[in-house]
């Protein structure tokens, strides 16, 4: 027995519209959700329950982002329009740039785009910028300087995502 397309869309706005988090309260949780329909049957729902201020690390993700301007430091309004391609298709513009200490770890050129409702960790950059590497296990990830292999920082696994 499945939802109704009602119960489905009641579901997919409290998710997505109720909770979302003001730019100025950084500590206010925010969800994302994500639903498997296949025609009207309901198949499953998966919401997680994110933080602002939270980092996710990412393997696609070209720049390090984040959606609010609170978090960067020399924030700089952006002089060209950038546009970015979000996890559901639709493009964002990027507002301006900044840099970000993240677990001792200092973050430089970081993205502004207000649409984001977390930050992302970009692998890519990560690894050109600090020439550190980044191995990853079940439960945890740790990235290393390249030529010491000293650990510089790490992150725990939550709800599935580093």
């Amino acid at each position: 027995m499945g939802l109704t397309t009602d119960q489905i869309e009641f579901l997919q706005k409290l998710l997505q519209g109720s909770h979302i988090a003001k730019e100025s309260d950084e500590a206010t949780p925010n969800y994302s959700a994500s639903m498997a329909q296949k025609g009207n049957q309901f198949l499953s729902l998966i919401a997680k329950r994110m933080n602002k201020s939270s980092w996710v690390v990412d393997t696609e993700a070209s720049d390090h982002m984040t959606g609010s301007t609170t978090t960067l430091d020399n924030f700089q309004i952006g002089d060209k329009d950038l546009i970015v391609l979000m996890a559901d298709g639709t493009q964002s513009l990027v507002k301006g740039k900044g840099s970000v200490c993240v677990a001792d770890l200092l973050l430089e050129s970081v993205l502004h785009v207000p649409n984001l409702s977390f930050n992302l960790l970009s692998v890519s950059k990560l690894t050109r910028d600090l020439d550190c590497i980044v191995r990853f296990f079940p439960s945890y990830c740790i990235f290393q300087d390249r030529s010491s292999t000293k650990v510089i920082g790490s992150a725990e696994v939550k709800d599935g995502l580093y």
